[in-house]
């Protein structure tokens, strides 16, 4: 296989775990391989990691496939997918979910997917940990700590191996338990920049994405018993004495996570095995399918009959198009014995990593399929109101707003955003294909919905200014009416102070103007935010024109100057009046 990448031997020195060696090499798949990316380049490849500062003799070999944006992949957001499980192919949800191809039925090729997220975005999707798809090594890692750290130098490789992402805004998504690893990865990331070792490369971390992930197991397993019997579709999966014993059982379980969060070790086996035979074996136990209370699970192990993806993905054929090394074991959708090490990391509480980087500017997006029983939105919703951070007031007193006509349920606030999918199961991708692109564009891009928006990010601070606004108007309107009275009275130079001091009335009505134009259009859509542009405009005509005027004075008589002033400032108040009346009109207000 011809490498057009490849960076070998970085070794990092450590008192703990030796020399570590890292190297990445991959190679462009062919068009063919993946039928919806015939117009975007694909690579696929191995991240090696040769020891580490948690397993220092271990190797292990991470399996990634990317696809390049279809649409001006150079200027394209560039996003890491995370599958969960833990243990699950990431390469399954590209194939299945969210990539530019799925198999088709009798797993002997491959058909567009035309929701897919590399239309506007550049996507990797990583098999992690060791030993999940088509990665192999040592399946040792048990905790996000270990997993954070493979994959933060995994970026820095790749993007140093290619630069012409390492500028591109980075988001870090994560679906199922992909909600304890995409937040340790970008955290890892968050932190790495600001301590920066030598020979690192600052990551664009822009976001972070979880689809009805597990990330606050001491809140989420609260939910369990109402999404079983007291869920908004009216669908009581479980007798209401089964659903008495789980409203029985979530206290002794919370309390058993908050001894495991604090102690660790044992006290999370316990949790881990109290809370899932009392809160979740009683589901298991109606058939039902855990990822869509709507439906039967039937025989297939993950209640999805994934047969066509396996076919395809493990012919000769196709691991060579892919690059898969021959240490690679048989491509499988789910590996056990990857799940069985993260029993203990299971009922860890990752909100206080959220917490951390919105506070430093990260965007967090969680959204959740209203279907889904094992991570449901009605635990997803519930952390995310009880988040500490600094923005918690004003997220929790934020309004649920309808989301593209119906589709969903959305709250925002100062960078935090909850959605809620409506008709979705656990998979979103799967269920909703084109509401899930819109949601994934909308956040990547800053558009103009207030999905993944800072704003309202300053509510208080814009609804200040627009108050402040109005007072400068009915200020300078008095101030109009003096200097005509007093100066068509007395025209002496004392009106050349009151002039003067009208020019000042504007400076100050623009100062605010740029104030209200920072906090107020980061939660405005772009019709909105014309009329915010418009009002800065008017009042620096204004300013410049009676600058103008004031500096022309003493050439003329003080009734000219008066006339040159009051028409250059007369009509500036009612066209700002009505730019602020325009933008609360537009916003809703």
């Amino acid at each position: 296989m011809k490498l057009l990448s490849t960076i070998l031997a970085l070794a990092l020195g450590s008192a703990v775990a030796g020399n570590v060696k890292y190297s990445l090499q991959d190679d462009e798949v062919d068009a063919s391989v993946c039928s919806g990316s015939s117009a975007a380049k694909s690579l696929s490849g191995y991240f090696q990691v040769s020891g580490s500062e948690y397993d220092t003799k271990n190797d292990k070999n991470y399996f990634f496939w990317m696809h390049e944006a279809q649409n001006d992949p150079a200027n394209a957001p560039f996003v890491v997918w995370l599958t969960g499980g833990p243990g699950c192919s990431s390469t399954l949800a590209l194939l299945t979910e969210n990539g530019p191809c799925s198999v088709n039925a009798d797993g002997t090729g491959t058909e567009a997917n035309t929701h897919s997220w590399n239309t506007n975005a550049n996507v990797l999707w990583l098999d992690q940990p060791a030993g999940v798809g088509f990665s192999y090594g040592q399946t040792n890692d048990e905790n996000e700590v270990m997993v954070g750290e493979d994959a933060y130098y995994f970026m820095q490789h790749f993007m140093a191996a290619h630069p012409e992402y390492a500028k591109s805004d980075l988001f870090i998504f994560g679906e199922s338990y992909g909600g304890h690893y995409a937040p340790a990865m970008a955290h890892r990331i968050f932190e790495g920049n600001k301590n920066l070792k030598d020979g690192d490369m600052k990551l664009n971390l822009a976001g972070v994405g979880v689809g009805n992930g597990l990330t606050q197991p001491e809140i989420q397993y609260e939910y369990y018993a109402e999404m079983a019997y007291n869920n908004s579709h009216g669908i009581e999966c479980v007798d209401e004495k089964t659903y008495e014993k789980m409203v029985d059982a979530t206290q002794p379980c919370i309390d058993k996570i908050k001894k495991c969060n604090d102690k660790g070790g044992f006290y999370c086996t316990t949790a881990y095995t109290y809370c899932n035979t009392q809160l979740t074996t009683p589901y298991y136990s109606t058939g039902l399918n855990p990822y869509d209370i709507r439906k039967e699970c039937g025989d297939n192990p993950l209640c999805y009959d994934f047969s066509n993806v396996e076919k395809w993905l493990t012919t000769d054929s196709t691991r060579e198009a892919l690059h898969v090394t021959s240490d690679s074991a048989a491509w499988v959708s789910c590996n056990n014995n990857v799940n069985a090490e993260f029993r203990n990391d299971w009922m860890i509480n990752y909100d206080g990593l959220v917490a951390d980087m919105l506070e430093g500017g990260v965007k967090v997006l969680i959204y959740a399929g209203d279907v889904d029983f094992i991570c449901n939105s009605l635990g997803n919703k519930a952390w995310t109101l009880d988040v500490e951070w600094s923005g918690k007031e004003g997220f929790n007193a934020a309004a649920d707003k309808d989301w593209e006509s119906g589709s969903g349920s959305v709250r925002s606030y100062n960078g935090l955003t909850f959605l809620t999918v409506f008709d979705a199961g656990h998979m979103v991708p799967s269920d909703q294909p084109e509401a899930a692109l819109t949601m994934l564009d909308t956040f990547i891009t800053g558009g103009d919905l207030i999905l993944g928006k800072p704003d309202p990010v300053h509510p208080i601070k814009c609804t200040a200014d627009l108050a402040l606004i109005a007072e400068d108007m009915k200020n300078g309107k008095d101030s109009i009416d003096e200097i005509t009275a007093d100066c068509d009275k007395n025209l002496s130079a004392d009106c050349l102070t009151e002039l003067t001091g009208f020019m000042g009335v504007v400076d100050v009505a623009l100062g605010h103007a740029t104030s209200m134009l920072s906090d107020c259009t980061d939660g405005s859509n772009s019709e909105c935010n014309e009329d915010l542009n418009m009002i800065v405009d008017t009042l620096e005509g204004a300013s410049s024109e009676i600058t103008k005027a004031l500096s022309d004075c003493p050439a003329k008589s003080i009734k000219d100057c008066v006339t040159d002033v009051v028409d250059a400032g007369k009509s500036v108040f009612e066209v700002v009046e009505d730019g602020v009346a325009a933008y609360k009109a537009c916003e809703g207000e």
